[in-house]
């Protein structure tokens, strides 16, 4: 899966990710991936990166199919000099619900996790800037680091015959988590044959304030398939991947809940896309990641200073933890599902949505400001007017400020309280 996966780079600044076809001359991607967000012109600078036998390569590619209409969103690419024989992986038409599957790619959060410089700065904004900048300076010449693909498992929740929003496209919708920079990767079955190209996932609804949880898609295969023969391209089949006996049994009771809550989650999601309020909030996973496509941090606000002989205290308004108040201090208060974490431990129904590692709120005695970091959360830490924070870039609060985390049922609000 991992030598399969390519880096799609284009110019002057986007990124995606790919999957080496037939005799490894070719790669299978998202057509939004190689084109202009605004115009749709087919990019002339395109670049495919790959890690080959410990050696990066980065060889100029150009598209030679799309699929029609446009929105089906498959492109296949020509390598002007062919990758190592033997990469290109089978192609399965066989996803079926509650299917293993491993979403490999991209992900711009985890390309600029890496590359982040540790420590505060007096700019955030301009920080944030500089780091995604010298991020698509590195593009120029990636490193092993920059080409080696990020693994996320998930199980297929349905598999869509048709969805407008893709063009009428075949589409697989599925849990494993996605995000900007992963489109066009391949989704694999648990045999490591290609299911389909990650493509979008449901987010933020902004007129209804609800997450849709672990609600992705793929482009399935067969869009593919169907470009390949056109172009006569070979490529290799491969039936339904069926798990040996000591594979399955080893999943255990917990691994089967857990699959059973997705289910679940993913049947309330679905409610969501085939209403046309709900077919709106389907998000381009990454139009060619790009440094603009990053949301501005917004400025900070001071916090306003207890009262003598207070101090800033954070109460849960929502939750599992309703009407506790937490003494915030120079340590950082962490907020998640981890049991090792040193703050606050959340478990209850209503945390379901909240990462193992979600957020933090620390004191800055130097600035006299709260300052809340949502952690990549997979759901997103929010304010009380809906805005989600940018991972990784601390936000400003005041006493009498609320956020919550994945959903409003686990909701916080910074209040004083007496020094202890």
């Amino acid at each position: 899966m991992v030598s399969a996966t390519v880096r799609i780079i284009v110019a002057p600044g986007g990124t995606g990710s790919g999957v080496v076809l037939g005799e490894g001359r070719h790669v299978a991607t998202n057509l939004h991936v190689v084109s202009d967000p605004e115009t749709g012109q087919i990019s002339s600078d395109i670049r495919v990166a790959a890690l080959v036998s410990g050696v990066v390569r980065v060889v100029p590619a150009r598209v030679v199919w799309a699929a029609e209409p446009p929105g089906r969103d498959v492109a296949i690419l020509e390598l002007s000099q062919p990758f190592a024989g033997g990469v290109a992986p089978p192609l399965s038409v066989s996803a079926t619900q509650t299917d293993q599957v491993w979403a490999v790619g991209f992900p711009g959060v985890t390309d600029l996790t890496r590359i982040r410089r540790s420590g505060g700065a007096e700019d955030p904004t301009g920080q944030a800037e500089q780091t995604r900048r010298e991020f698509f300076e590195a593009l120029q010449s990636p490193n092993a680091g920059l080409v080696e693909p990020t693994i996320n498992l998930g199980t297929v929740a349905r598999v869509h015959d048709s969805i407008n929003d893709f063009g009428g496209a075949r589409v697989i919708q599925h849990q494993a988590p996605i995000n900007k920079g992963n489109s066009g990767g391949p989704l694999f079955d648990g045999c490591g044959a290609v299911l389909g190209l990650n493509v979008a996932k449901v987010d933020l609804s902004r007129e209804t304030e609800e997450i849709a949880q672990g609600t992705n898609y793929a482009i399935h295969v067969t869009e593919v398939q169907a470009g390949l023969r056109q172009l006569r391209i070979p490529f290799e089949t491969a039936g339904r991947c069926e798990l040996s006996e000591t594979s399955s049994t080893s999943f255990g009771w917990g691994v089967w809940g857990v699959l059973g809550l997705s289910l679940l989650v993913a049947t309330t999601s679905l409610a969501i896309v085939l209403t046309p309020r709900g077919r709106k909030q389907i998000r381009q996973v990454t139009q060619r990641w790009t440094p603009s496509s990053a949301p501005p941090v917004p400025p900070r606000l001071p916090l306003i200073p207890p009262v003598p002989g207070t101090t800033a205290m954070m109460r849960c308004v929502e939750g599992e933890f309703a009407g506790l108040e937490f003494e915030v201090g120079n340590d950082a208060v962490s907020i998640g599902r981890d049991p090792s974490l040193r703050g606050i431990v959340l478990s209850g129904d209503a945390a379901s949505g909240v990462s193992k590692r979600h957020c933090e709120l620390r004191f800055d005695g130097n600035r006299r400001s709260l300052m809340l970091t949502d952690l990549a959360s997979s759901n997103g830490t929010f304010l009380a007017d809906g805005s989600r924070l940018t991972p990784y870039a601390p936000r400003a609060l005041r006493v009498g400020d609320r956020f919550y985390l994945a959903t409003p049922q686990t909701c916080f609000e910074l209040v004083t309280g007496p020094l202890s």
